[in-house]
């Protein structure tokens, strides 16, 4: 078994809202489409994270009994050493760092609040 992801869910309240706030925050456009009649999601493209330099695979998905959370799982994004930016647009956007940049072993992790209530982390190793 490989330990790469391979995809991610992140819940929405508003969708509208959160394709806002994460496109600011990763500078990338995000393609909001329909899957059946119950689901409304938007995709993260691959290079979602940092001009291109990460590929995340996942959605922003507002359904029912889907809901957004502090305390559930969380998903960090490799800021590819533009943490301190990243962190500048999280509050820009409308979201709250909640953890700044911190050493932590081989790296560095902050965390944030997005625009949903969602809590999302920033991570990057030494190289």
């Amino acid at each position: 078994m490989s330990n790469k992801l391979s995809w991610f869910e992140l819940p929405a309240a508003n969708l509208e809202r959160a394709v806002k706030f994460y496109s600011e925050v990763f500078q990338n456009e995000m393609q909001v489409f329909e899957v059946d009649s119950q689901r409304t999601v938007a995709l993260m493209p691959p290079g979602a994270s940092i001009e291109g330099d990460i590929e995340p695979a996942g959605t922003l998905l507002q359904t029912p009994n889907f809901e957004p959370s502090q305390t559930g799982t969380v998903v960090y994004f490799d800021p590819n050493g533009q943490m301190e930016t990243l962190l500048e647009r999280v509050e820009a956007a409308g979201g709250k760092v909640t953890f700044p940049r911190f050493r932590i072993g081989n790296g560095y992790l902050a965390t944030f609040l997005d625009s949903e209530g969602n809590t999302v982390g920033l991570l990057e190793w030494d190289k």
